[in-house]
Order: structure tokens, then sequence, then C-alpha cells
């Protein structure tokens, strides 16, 4: 999966497990703990937490949002 994820885009696509490796176009609800695309529950992994919050939550977006 590791060779996959080094040919995708990294601003469309967030390793979130060691696992799984997804579309953040495709994500219609998250948590801490998981992610939804397509009413399938994906987990997020611990050691994936941090990077995959920061690429669902881009500061970008947040600023914006407080404007």
């Amino acid at each position: 999966l590791s060779s996959v994820e080094t040919m995708l885009p990294s601003h469309r696509f967030v390793r979130v497990h060691r696992s799984y490796l997804v579309s953040l176009h495709k994500v219609s609800s998250f948590t801490a703990d998981s992610l939804v695309i397509d009413q399938h529950s994906i987990p997020v992994g611990k050691l994936y937490r941090l990077s995959t919050m920061q690429a669902l939550n881009p500061p970008d977006r947040i600023q914006a949002k407080k404007s």
C-alpha cells in the first residue's frame, strides 16, 4: 500500500490506517476514530489520526468558515 500511496497526489488521498488509503473527496463524514464513505465506516488508526484530521480540516478551510 505504501508504494501506491507514493503514486497518488497527497492533496487528494490520505492514509487513514495501515490498511486503508482513501480519497478525501469521497469522505461524507468523520470523527477522530472513523470516517464514512458511501455508507461504509472506515477506521482511522491511532498513528494516522493527526494527519487524517489535518487533511480533512485544512487551516485555510477553517479560517474561511470563521469569516
